[in-house]
């Protein structure tokens, strides 16, 4: 912890002991160690967060939680890897909600983020789920949109053959208005 706090060290010295400062850990550390995660810089917020996991899931899942909106894209995409690990309705939800927030596109292209998030919700797939992949097989990012029709043919157990397979999904979602 003392050396992830020293100024003096570069990122990737910082880094490496705060993640591994969660294996040393008693609960003392364990609350500093959770202080990292409103740190100014990124890369002690993503340690943080990992460590954090590595000691308690459950209370770096809160936190992950809150680091989804984070500035850091690197920072969002471990958040979303925390949250992801445990994909109860309210985790669902949330990662459903931050799929097309604004800060996880740059101008109009989708960000990798995005991609993460529609696997992680594509792992626990179920008919509940179907609205959401209904309406992400419209998205302009073509993987989100071949991620979707997939969790739609696993959802349904609808097999429609490889041939303009997203583009057979969209008729049958437009027929039944799942969105």
């Amino acid at each position: 912890i003392e050396m992830a706090s020293n100024n003096k060290l570069g990122m990737n010295s910082r880094w490496s002991a705060l993640v591994s400062a969660a294996d040393f850990a008693d609960m003392d550390q364990s609350k500093q160690i959770r202080n990292f995660v409103l740190s100014k810089e990124w890369y002690l917020r993503n340690a943080a967060m990992i460590a954090l996991y590595k000691i308690n899931p459950a209370e770096a899942v809160i936190e992950a939680k809150k680091l989804l909106q984070d500035k850091a894209l690197v920072v969002r995409s471990a958040a979303v890897e925390i949250v992801g690990q445990n994909l109860t309705y309210e985790h669902k939800k949330i990662l459903s909600e931050e799929l097309n927030k604004p800060y996880n596109f740059h101008k109009k292209s989708s960000l990798w983020i995005r991609k993460q998030i529609i696997e992680k919700l594509f792992t626990s797939a179920e008919m509940q789920d179907r609205d959401t992949f209904a309406k992400n097989l419209f998205d302009q990012d073509k993987e989100i949109s071949h991620i979707s029709a997939k969790a739609l043919e696993r959802i349904t157990g609808r097999q429609i053959g490889d041939v303009g397979f997203v583009e057979k999904w969209k008729i049958i979602v437009k027929q039944n208005n799942w969105y």
